[in-house]
Protein backbone atom coordinates (compact mmCIF):
# COMPACT_ATOMS: atom_id res chain seq x y z
CA UNK A 1 0.00 0.00 0.00
CA UNK A 2 1.41 3.37 -0.84
CA UNK A 3 1.81 5.95 2.16
CA UNK A 4 1.18 9.67 1.88
CA UNK A 5 0.32 9.73 -2.14
CA UNK A 6 -2.21 11.95 -3.85
CA UNK A 7 -5.10 9.42 -4.78
CA UNK A 8 -7.89 11.55 -6.59
CA UNK A 9 -5.91 14.71 -7.13
CA UNK A 10 -8.82 16.16 -9.45
CA UNK A 11 -11.83 15.58 -6.77
CA UNK A 12 -10.52 18.21 -4.64
CA UNK A 13 -10.26 20.72 -7.92
CA UNK A 14 -13.37 19.77 -8.85
CA UNK A 15 -14.98 19.77 -5.89
CA UNK A 16 -14.67 23.35 -5.63
CA UNK A 17 -16.02 23.56 -9.40
CA UNK A 18 -18.97 22.09 -8.05
CA UNK A 19 -19.01 24.45 -4.83
CA UNK A 20 -18.75 27.54 -7.44
CA UNK A 21 -21.54 26.09 -10.34
CA UNK A 22 -23.88 25.49 -7.16
CA UNK A 23 -23.31 29.00 -6.39
CA UNK A 24 -24.29 30.75 -9.42
CA UNK A 25 -27.16 28.22 -10.15
CA UNK A 26 -28.76 29.85 -6.96
CA UNK A 27 -28.35 32.99 -7.71
CA UNK A 28 -29.55 32.53 -11.11
CA UNK A 29 -32.43 30.87 -9.93
CA UNK A 30 -33.02 33.99 -7.45
CA UNK A 31 -32.66 36.09 -10.11
CA UNK A 32 -35.02 34.11 -12.56
CA UNK A 33 -37.81 33.48 -10.40
CA UNK A 34 -38.01 35.99 -7.30
CA UNK A 35 -36.46 38.76 -9.50
CA UNK A 36 -33.74 38.90 -6.62
CA UNK A 37 -30.35 41.14 -8.03
CA UNK A 38 -28.35 38.69 -5.12
CA UNK A 39 -24.90 39.69 -6.71
CA UNK A 40 -26.08 43.67 -6.82
CA UNK A 41 -27.28 43.55 -3.16
CA UNK A 42 -24.21 42.13 -2.11
CA UNK A 43 -22.06 44.85 -4.07
CA UNK A 44 -24.21 47.48 -2.92
CA UNK A 45 -24.04 46.57 0.89
CA UNK A 46 -20.62 47.04 2.02
CA UNK A 47 -17.15 46.90 -0.11
CA UNK A 48 -14.80 43.85 0.30
CA UNK A 49 -18.26 41.47 1.24
CA UNK A 50 -17.36 39.72 -1.50
CA UNK A 51 -14.01 38.99 -0.52
CA UNK A 52 -14.69 37.74 3.14
CA UNK A 53 -17.61 35.81 1.95
CA UNK A 54 -14.97 34.14 -0.54
CA UNK A 55 -12.48 33.87 2.54
CA UNK A 56 -15.45 32.21 4.85
CA UNK A 57 -15.84 29.45 2.17
CA UNK A 58 -12.48 28.61 2.10
CA UNK A 59 -12.06 28.49 5.55
CA UNK A 60 -14.66 25.98 6.17
CA UNK A 61 -13.24 23.90 3.75
CA UNK A 62 -10.05 23.91 5.00
CA UNK A 63 -11.05 23.59 8.21
CA UNK A 64 -13.47 20.53 6.81
CA UNK A 65 -11.01 18.81 4.85
CA UNK A 66 -7.96 18.75 7.68
CA UNK A 67 -10.67 17.50 10.03
CA UNK A 68 -11.29 14.69 7.86
CA UNK A 69 -7.65 13.67 7.16
CA UNK A 70 -7.32 14.06 11.04
CA UNK A 71 -10.02 12.14 12.01
CA UNK A 72 -8.89 9.23 8.91
CA UNK A 73 -5.19 9.22 9.95
CA UNK A 74 -4.31 10.35 12.43
CA UNK A 75 -6.99 8.77 14.99
CA UNK A 76 -5.22 5.61 14.72
CA UNK A 77 -1.68 6.91 14.98
CA UNK A 78 0.25 8.88 17.07
CA UNK A 79 -0.55 12.20 17.43
CA UNK A 80 2.65 13.64 17.43
CA UNK A 81 4.02 12.91 14.35
CA UNK A 82 4.67 16.16 11.74
CA UNK A 83 1.62 14.86 9.36
CA UNK A 84 -0.79 14.85 12.38
CA UNK A 85 0.76 18.72 13.80
CA UNK A 86 0.35 19.79 10.21
CA UNK A 87 -3.05 18.41 10.20
CA UNK A 88 -4.27 20.03 13.49
CA UNK A 89 -2.45 23.29 12.49
CA UNK A 90 -4.74 23.04 9.32
CA UNK A 91 -7.79 22.76 11.76
CA UNK A 92 -6.90 25.42 13.95
CA UNK A 93 -6.27 27.92 11.33
CA UNK A 94 -9.43 27.07 9.34
CA UNK A 95 -11.62 27.80 12.98
CA UNK A 96 -9.98 30.90 13.38
CA UNK A 97 -10.05 32.29 9.83
CA UNK A 98 -14.05 31.05 9.87
CA UNK A 99 -14.49 33.02 12.60
CA UNK A 100 -12.73 36.24 11.79
CA UNK A 101 -14.53 36.15 8.40
CA UNK A 102 -17.73 35.28 9.88
CA UNK A 103 -17.65 37.96 12.27
CA UNK A 104 -17.01 40.57 9.13
CA UNK A 105 -19.81 38.86 7.26
CA UNK A 106 -22.31 39.33 9.83
CA UNK A 107 -21.07 43.06 10.68
CA UNK A 108 -21.45 43.71 6.90
CA UNK A 109 -24.65 41.99 6.82
CA UNK A 110 -26.10 43.52 9.94
CA UNK A 111 -25.10 46.95 9.74
CA UNK A 112 -23.66 47.61 6.32
CA UNK A 113 -20.29 49.08 7.75
CA UNK A 114 -17.58 47.17 9.54
CA UNK A 115 -15.27 49.25 10.65
CA UNK A 116 -11.90 49.44 8.92
CA UNK A 117 -9.60 48.69 11.57
CA UNK A 118 -11.50 45.89 12.50
CA UNK A 119 -11.57 44.40 9.47
CA UNK A 120 -7.46 45.13 8.66
CA UNK A 121 -6.22 43.94 12.30
CA UNK A 122 -8.16 40.82 11.21
CA UNK A 123 -6.80 40.40 7.98
CA UNK A 124 -3.36 41.51 8.95
CA UNK A 125 -3.85 38.39 11.79
CA UNK A 126 -4.85 35.76 9.19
Amino acid sequence: ELENTIVNGNLYYFSWAGFVTSIMLVVAYLRGVFGVDLAGEIKNRAARLTLWSGLLACQLVVMGASANVFDKSCASQVESEPFCKRTKYGIALGAIGTAFSLGVVGMKMITAIAPFVVEGVLALFL
